[in-house]
């Protein structure tokens, strides 16, 4: 938590000011939990900052709220470092993002944003499958039988709107 806090201290996350009078207050809360190496074992445990939303009004502040999302672009800088031809060249590039941003190296990427990462002689595979069956487990599905579900691989977007062209006879 301390490390947490610190963090966002030092990334100038947010400052302090008297709160004024009628404005209401989002509270916060820390939701400690732990990270896992891909081969189950402890890494470290967590403690995020998150608002609190019981303390929001409806209609009100809403706008005002910070939500973790990932950019592609991001998603797509953190894939090129991790495929980078060396490690020259890749600590280079961590050099440069490490004088904008404070951040950490934990060794070769092998789990981002729940897709596990392989490398292979021709790139690299990604997989959700642990995403998955997290998820089954969450909501203890982890004992149903499966289902065969067909899927139309031959579906194709359209050319001009975007919208999906699909034969429904094939159904």
């Amino acid at each position: 938590m301390h490390e947490e806090f610190n963090a966002l201290t030092k990334q100038h996350t947010w400052y302090l000011v008297p709160k004024p009078e009628g404005v209401n207050v989002i509270r916060c809360m820390w939701l400690f939990r732990h990270k896992y190496r891909n081969t189950g074992d402890l890494q470290r445990y967590k403690a995020p900052l998150v608002a609190n939303g019981k303390s929001q009004q409806v209609g009100i502040y809403c706008d005002e709220t910070f939500s973790l999302v990932v950019k592609s672009a991001t998603i797509r800088t953190v894939l090129s470092i991790a495929m980078a031809s060396s490690d020259g060249l890749r600590d280079r590039i961590l050099s440069q993002l490490n004088a904008e941003f404070s951040m950490t190296c934990l060794g070769k990427l092998s789990y981002f944003l729940a897709i596990s990462l392989q490398r292979t002689p021709n790139g690299m595979f990604l997989c959700q499958k642990k995403y998955v069956e997290d998820i089954i487990q969450r909501a203890n599905m982890r004992h149903c039988k499966p289902v065969a579900t067909s899927v139309d691989t031959n579906s194709k977007l359209g050319a001009s709107d975007g919208s999906l062209v699909a034969d429904p006879t094939l159904y």
